[in-house]
């Protein structure tokens, strides 16, 4: 009986650190891609972007953003992923790793990505910040800024960013290499399709 009670005990406990979050979850869309310098022939066609050297079409579902770059150029084009940038809602800058990077190598230095003439690079590019080992586990999660204590404030800020969709924005900055040019390409995003999840999160605060 005493075991019993005292696993009865050490369940409430552990129960009771965990609390429940609510998180804001929603796609983007592309509102805008620029480049610096200007890059010849510039165009933005609903979710895809083209000038004289590439051919970019990037989905963003927060916080990744995934991407699909065309070379159109004559000769290998470099993606500089050590000086590509998240900028989330709130205009803070957050560093990025990609595809073939170990989560545990986060804080590394990264590679450049190579992009022969003519081929594509299928990538994703997701904030160091939202990377984060749970339960033994390498996890995305969402900013901390989406995560709420109860559902009535999770359903709050969805009412403000339907109304204003804008204040959902991301922006991805993107540094290509081409010859010995570096192009700064800044992909602008704006929210939609808002939904609001819930998970158990374990509170150290309760221990």
């Amino acid at each position: 009986m005493k075991k019993i009670l005292i696993g009865i005990m050490l369940m409430f406990t552990l129960s009771s650190c965990y609390t429940t979050k609510y998180i804001v979850e929603g796609a983007h869309k592309l509102d805008g891609v620029y480049s610096n310098p200007q890059a010849c022939s510039t165009n933005t066609n609903g979710n895809a972007y083209e000038d004289t050297y590439v051919t970019i079409i990037p989905e963003s579902i927060d916080p990744k953003i995934n991407l699909t770059i065309w070379n159109k150029y004559t000769s290998s084009i470099r993606v500089l992923w050590d000086e590509a940038a998240y900028i989330d809602v709130t205009g803070n800058t957050h560093r990025v790793i990609h595809t073939g990077v170990k989560f545990t190598d986060k804080e590394k230095a990264q590679v450049a990505s190579v992009i022969p003439a003519g081929a594509k690079l299928e990538d994703v590019a997701v904030p160091v910040e939202c990377i984060e080992l749970i339960g033994g586990t390498w996890t995305i999660i969402p900013f901390e800024s989406y995560k709420f204590d109860s559902l009535t404030e999770a359903e709050n800020l969805v009412s403000i960013l339907e109304k204003d969709p804008n204040l959902c924005g991301c922006t991805l900055l993107l540094p290509i290499l081409v010859d010995d040019k570096k192009i700064e390409y800044t992909l602008r995003f704006n929210g939609e399709k808002y939904s609001i999840s819930s998970k158990e999160e374990f509170d150290e605060e309760a221990t």
